[in-house]
């Protein structure tokens, strides 16, 4: 495992990226999971999450976070394309 990969896992974010990239290699995304999990336990000799069930509630608050950003940056954007168009 790169170096790079290593740093990303320690991030909320970067887990997540990883775990979202080995989906398609799984059939369940609890299996996605362990695969993630596993890969951080090699590099770092502990779990990030203590079980799938409180990676699934990090990731709907991470989820629920990133939809709030998307929606607020949407607001602003239209906005400045509103004052714009007025002005």
């Amino acid at each position: 495992m790169t170096a790079e990969l290593n740093n990303k896992l320690l991030t909320i974010e970067g887990f997540i990226e990883r775990y979202r990239s080995l989906l398609k290699d799984y059939k369940t995304n609890e299996a996605a999971y362990e695969a993630t999990e596993k890969e951080f336990q090699e590099s770092f000799a502990k779990r990030r999450y203590s079980s799938y069930g409180g990676f699934r509630v990090t990731l709907t608050r991470w989820n629920y976070k990133r939809l709030q950003r998307l929606k607020k940056r949407n607001a602003d954007k239209r906005k400045r394309e509103e004052s714009r168009s007025l002005a």
